[in-house]
């Protein structure tokens, strides 16, 4: 599992962290620091996290228009995520891609979206964009509780002052999106609705 210590979590918005590290960073591919100055929120904390896990996915080369075509990050029911996404993603490249992030509402078409954030906010509409993506090779990330049991990739948890991620490997492995197995080893396991994984 992998797990950022840090400071005690406050309510989403209000949270603050004195100190973000990532286990990730060990193999030298990867690093979560804070937005700007001061103590990052959870908005920058969840950005830096979408930032470190592209850096361990690959997706079919045809997903590119060609070898420099950026990653897009869309992102649903969450303005301030977009905002700290923008602000962590900028000056920064992923395998020589830049990213992109975009608004998107839960009945967007999705087309060429490589990422997708779901937030809070649209967790009445989440089947409905689960179903929506699912054909296609895109990356599902979000911290809604129910994300990964009723078919999302990645799951965000948040807990006593650390975060770590759940993966939905019957999501991964029907998706064309191939996340590296040095990523699983430290994720945990979550079963969908259909069977899934062992949790």
């Amino acid at each position: 599992m992998a797990q950022y210590g840090c400071a005690r979590l406050r309510r989403r918005h209000a949270a603050a962290l004195l100190m973000v590290g990532c286990v990730l960073s060990t193999c030298g591919r990867a690093e979560l620091t804070a937005a700007g100055q001061g103590r990052p929120t959870i908005d920058q904390l969840e950005a830096s996290v979408v930032m470190t896990l592209a850096r361990f996915v690959e997706w079919p080369a045809q997903e590119f228009s060609s070898p420099a075509s950026p990653i897009l990050v869309g992102v649903v029911g969450d303005e301030s995520v977009v905002v700290a996404l923008e602000t962590t993603s900028r000056g920064k490249a992923i395998a020589g891609r830049t990213m992109v992030v975009t608004r998107l509402q839960w009945d967007s078409d999705f087309a060429g979206v490589h990422i997708l954030f779901l937030g809070e906010a649209e967790k009445r509409h989440l089947r409905v964009v689960l179903d929506r993506v699912r054909p296609r090779a895109v990356l599902t990330i979000s911290p809604l509780p129910d994300f990964g049991r009723s078919g999302g990739m990645i799951t965000l948890a948040f807990s006593e002052g650390r975060i770590s991620f759940a993966v939905n490997s019957r999501a991964t492995a029907q998706s064309t999106v191939r996340l590296s197995a040095f990523l699983l080893s430290h994720a945990s396991k979550v079963s969908d609705e259909s069977g899934g994984a062992t949790p």
